[in-house]
């Protein structure tokens, strides 16, 4: 069911022509696909949830070293796509 829901929040988002979003969903798609692949069978709803939590994570990370590095672009980058997928979760 969220797999679902993901791949047609995608699918809008590519009709929309909102790149931001079409690329986290496709990141995100992606990471699903690979974790199926390891564990070999599709994944619950808990662990896609597992999955956007790690990849919420990994941009909290990145936000902490590019504020660091004083890369303020990226650093809007990352936040404005750890809140697309803080609503996913």
């Amino acid at each position: 069911m969220k797999k679902q829901f993901l791949e047609d929040q995608l699918k809008k988002a590519v009709l929309a022509r909102e790149k931001e979003k079409v690329s986290v969903f496709r990141l995100l798609l992606s990471q699903i696909k690979n974790r199926e692949i390891a564990v070999k069978r599709s994944l619950s709803e808990d662990e896609i949830n597992e999955e956007i939590g790690r990849e919420i994570k990994k941009r909290k990370e990145a936000i902490k070293l590019f504020e660091q590095g004083k890369r303020d672009d990226l650093v809007a980058k990352e936040k404005m796509e750890m809140a697309i997928l803080q609503k996913l979760k």
